[in-house]
């Protein structure tokens, strides 16, 4: 199935997605669009990957919640957004 198909189907707490080569970017951006388009504001979005940390700007005009180069910062991020670990502490 579709990945909107499969969020409609089994909503999760928070969507990750990255891109590792920096010519995928443009397809990120793509789905993030889609995906606030079909699941709306309230599902987080995470986006990050090794093309995000290499490229200037790589993330500019992603309609995300959460943009890390690499995946113990978006961890990170993202058990601070959902609410798992308290702001000022290491996660």
């Amino acid at each position: 199935p579709s990945l909107l198909r499969m969020i409609e189907l089994n909503r999760p707490d928070l969507l990750a997605l990255s891109a590792t080569m920096s010519f995928n970017l443009p397809s990120l951006r793509e789905v993030v669009r889609e995906v606030r388009a079909a699941a709306g504001p309230d599902l987080p979005i995470a986006v990050g990957g090794s093309a995000c940390m290499f490229e200037n700007d790589a993330l500019a005009g992603v309609d995300a919640d959460i943009t890390a180069g690499d995946a113990r910062a978006l961890i990170g991020a993202a058990r601070r957004r959902l609410g798992m670990i308290e702001a000022g502490r290491a996660g």
